[in-house]
């Protein structure tokens, strides 16, 4: 089987695919799965102009995000919290946030040309929710850029033009506008051959019951159980709707993960 392709999403839902898949290889060796991942940048705010640039501790920006209600922020936070511990990790609400990370976005795209987009976000993301070293900062970036053996003076270079800067702010504007898509993870899965190839979602050019879409969090069972469904349209060379595409737009024609 070809790739299944998938668009942020947040530490744990990483974990968690990485280990349904690990789940799917070890029960079904004769398959050769793999997941092509595209990302696209989100913010709550979308491109609203004038949004203020200083930072706030995640623990604080969830707060003005849930309507300053404390007991509802706390909640966001517990329920977080178990999700990560599941997915073995941890993470640290004192990190610095921005609404609009824009370099931190572009520096994604950038990496993505070099086929290391994952490699670069898997290793910003450990260090903005779990060790407290914030995205914003381009000291993080670079750290991550180097993890994933990009070349750091290169990506200097280029964060130094605003190139992609107007990539990053489109598809602020259009996930919420044009796609509908508020909050993340939002992730929308498609088959990639050979036997099949879809190509639903709202960067994709087919019907809307084409994929899979999987909005927030999940434990790796869910993933799991949904891999089985791609592997079984794969293999029976068919699209078969499933009542978990009704739940919002479409998605990318890989895996499109905000």
């Amino acid at each position: 089987m070809a790739a299944m392709s998938s668009s942020m999403s947040s530490l744990d839902s990483a974990h968690s695919r990485s280990r349904a898949l690990s789940r799917i290889h070890a029960k079904f060796p004769q398959y050769a799965v793999s997941v092509d991942v595209r990302r696209r940048p989100f913010s709550f705010v979308g491109d609203k102009k004038g949004v203020s640039k200083s930072t706030q501790s995640w623990h604080d920006a969830l707060l003005g995000y849930v309507g300053g209600d404390e007991t509802t922020r706390n909640n966001a936070e517990a329920s977080m919290l178990r999700l990560a511990q599941k997915a073995g990790t941890t993470l640290d609400y004192q990190v610095e946030t921005q609404w609009q990370p824009v370099e931190a976005q572009r520096a994604l795209l950038w990496a993505s040309r070099f086929g290391l987009g994952e490699e670069f976000v898997n290793a910003l993301n450990v260090r903005h929710f779990t060790q407290r070293k914030s995205a914003v900062h381009r000291s993080t970036i670079l750290e991550a850029a180097e993890e994933a053996s990009l070349d750091v003076n290169a990506l200097v270079t280029f964060l130094d033009t605003d190139e992609l800067a107007d990539v990053v702010w489109k598809s602020y504007g259009d996930t919420i506008k044009k796609h509908g898509i508020h909050a993340i993870p939002w992730l929308y899965f498609n088959n990639d051959g050979p036997s099949l190839t879809s190509d639903g979602g709202p960067y994709g050019g087919g019907a809307r019951h084409e994929g899979e879409l999987h909005q927030g969090s999940g434990p790796v069972d869910t993933f799991y159980a949904l891999f089985l469904r791609l592997m079984e349209r794969e293999t029976k060379g068919e699209v078969r709707w499933h009542p978990s595409m009704a739940h919002g737009d479409d998605g990318d024609g890989g895996a499109c993960m905000l």
